[in-house]
């Protein structure tokens, strides 16, 4: 049950997740072996293409979230100072929710700091929702930096599968 939750929120199919010994690289939901090098049972390297192992190597910040039920809502917020809309993305499916952004500022490499604590570059979360929601439905909403997004929940009976009877 539990690699099948994990394939979900990486996106790739739980065959995959049963490879031991393998290194494979996960981008937008796509499992990509040949963008990583992998060892194979002689422990021979194969080549990686170094443009496109770029992605992989960047720093990633975790995005903090509050998550909590309102009404007939799942209730998500998040501190996004400094994120543009267009720098954001989000991706809802009935039991996980994704959130993908990035935080930019102007380059000044002239700054003497003391601190440096701020995350700037791009950050993720993907979470596992307790309550199925209607995709569909939900909306985002920045407002003084706050990310708030309501989803609706599904009803009890709404997860029935209808079943077409041919003859």
């Amino acid at each position: 049950m539990l690699s099948k939750v994990w394939a979900k929120i990486l996106g790739v199919s739980s065959s995959e997740l049963e490879k031991e010994g393998e290194e494979v690289a996960i981008e937008e939901g796509k499992v990509s072996p040949q963008k990583l090098a992998v060892k194979d049972k002689k422990s021979k390297k194969k080549k990686i293409d170094s443009e496109k192992e770029e992605w992989f190597l960047e720093e990633e910040g975790r995005l903090t979230i509050d998550l909590y039920e309102k009404d007939d809502f799942l209730m998500v917020e998040s501190a996004m100072a400094g994120v543009k809309s267009s720098d954001l993305e989000i991706n809802i499916e009935p039991d996980i929710l994704r959130i993908k952004g990035r935080r930019t500022r102007s380059a000044d490499k002239e700054k003497n700091y003391f601190y440096q604590e701020c995350f700037w570059g791009n950050f993720s979360r993907t979470v596992v929702l307790p309550k199925p929601v209607k995709p569909e439905k939900a909306k985002a909403l920045i407002d003084n930096g706050i990310l708030t997004i309501s989803l609706p929940k599904k009803e009890k009976g709404e997860e029935k599968l209808e079943v077409d009877n041919r003859q």
